[in-house]
């Protein structure tokens, strides 16, 4: 059969997919509590978005269908990989989420104070010259 033995060799599209540049698939894995995946996205390098927009999402997304929201536990599984945060519009969506926004403020004014101390910390060092 003519042909039966002939193979592409080069793939149709490019391989890897270009990932995502806005944090959602930050905020859908994390509405499922997977943090295995979490790490995985990270070892990918896979994108946080700009401007917090990542952690905005996670805390309270008003689009994301049957994926609202992030457990607090993901949240500082976050916080700790080193999202970038919009602290205001955080709060913002932690008061809008509804379930356990209480608990999200409380973890998000915690997380502003010691990225807020570790940014003093450094500016402390660099203007000491260390």
């Amino acid at each position: 059969m003519p042909g039966l033995h002939t193979c592409r060799t080069t793939p149709p599209h490019p391989f890897p997919p270009r990932p995502q540049q806005d944090g959602e698939p930050y905020a859908l894995v994390g509405a499922n509590g997977d943090l295995r995946t979490l790490a995985v996205l990270r070892r990918l390098h896979c994108p946080w978005s700009p401007g917090g927009r990542t952690l905005t999402l996670a805390v309270w997304w008003p689009g994301g269908g049957s994926f609202t929201s992030c457990e607090p536990a993901v949240l500082t599984w976050l916080l700790a990989a080193g999202v970038p945060a919009d602290w205001e519009a955080a709060r913002r969506a932690a008061r809008r989420r509804g379930h356990g926004g209480d608990e999200v403020l409380a973890l998000l004014a915690e997380a502003e104070a010691e990225a807020e101390a570790r940014a003093a910390a450094e500016a402390a060092v660099a203007v000491a010259g260390f």
